[in-house]
């Protein structure tokens, strides 16, 4: 019988944080818009929950473009990658069937979650038909 064996991942939350800028930056230059969308669907959600509740405390509220990624999306990028990241390492860290269990159903998770936001956000960006 084969045996897989995973040894313990240090600095696999490192790792997804410097995915986070890639995703950040490439989201704010459009490098690619769909292949970034599907990767920050979830923090523009996100993000925009936060804006709207911050925008209901202070009356006032400035609603530019710089503030709006700057201020809002890119410390929810890095929260959210890192926690994934972290969670991610947890969860290889465990011994057993546990393991992969829960490592599967997190990971099916976040591909739902991440495809739900790009499929229902895709349309928003997506050009009009004539």
């Amino acid at each position: 019988m084969l045996k897989f064996r995973l040894k313990k991942i240090d600095h696999l939350t490192r790792y997804f944080l410097i995915g986070a800028i890639v995703v950040f930056v490439g989201y704010i230059h459009q490098w690619q818009n769909n292949a970034f969308l599907l990767f920050v669907g979830p923090i523009l959600y996100l993000a925009y929950g936060l804006r709207k509740f911050a925008s209901s405390l202070v009356e006032n509220f400035p609603s530019t473009e710089m503030i709006n990624f700057y201020f809002f999306l890119l410390p929810l990028t890095f929260v959210y990658f890192g926690f994934v990241g972290f969670l991610i390492k947890k969860l290889c860290n465990e011994r057993g069937v546990t393991r992969f269990v829960s490592l599967f159903a997190f990971l099916l998770f976040l591909a739902y979650i991440h495809y739900t936001a790009w499929k229902t956000l895709a349309g928003y960006f997506a050009a009009p038909v004539i």
